[in-house]
């Protein structure tokens, strides 16, 4: 069984569904040393296209109204 970073779950550049394991940075497949967290993909690594790790705005939806 594959652990997914949790960070790579937070950012902006993550593809739906995420049993595919691929972002805009990494179209085929995410780094292995990033998707278990050895790399922190907030600093540049090879083959990433100049795209890094950018935390996604969380929206929350308030059902009481």
């Amino acid at each position: 069984m594959q652990i997914i970073n949790i960070k790579c779950t937070t950012c902006v550049h993550m593809h739906v569904p995420l049993n595919k394991l691929t972002c805009d940075a990494f179209v085929n497949s995410i780094p292995i040393d990033i998707i278990n967290g050895v790399f922190d993909h907030s600093k540049r690594f090879k083959g990433d296209n100049g795209i890094i790790y950018k935390k996604a705005k969380i929206v929350t939806i308030d059902k009481t109204t």
